[in-house]
């Protein structure tokens, strides 16, 4: 019973942090990326912006995307 218990445990609580840490992701990309509102005068800026942080938190290319749909 104990077997069964602990690796459930332990894919929960991994499960969790996951979550935690997009949260913080996600709290961590609106203060650093300014929100694109489709103003296309901003848009240059903002994709600059995108890449920099991209940059600066060593992102792949999938999460780049997500920075900027969560800026967007």
């Amino acid at each position: 019973m104990a077997n069964q218990v602990i690796p459930h445990f332990f894919q929960n609580l991994n499960e969790q942090i996951k979550d935690v840490k997009t949260a913080i992701s996600t709290q961590t990309i609106s203060q650093v990326v300014q929100s694109f509102d489709g103003n296309s005068k901003e848009f240059k800026n903002w994709i600059k912006n995108v890449e920099k942080y991209g940059t600066l938190s060593n992102l792949d290319e999938n999460k780049l995307k997500f920075v900027a749909y969560q800026s967007s």
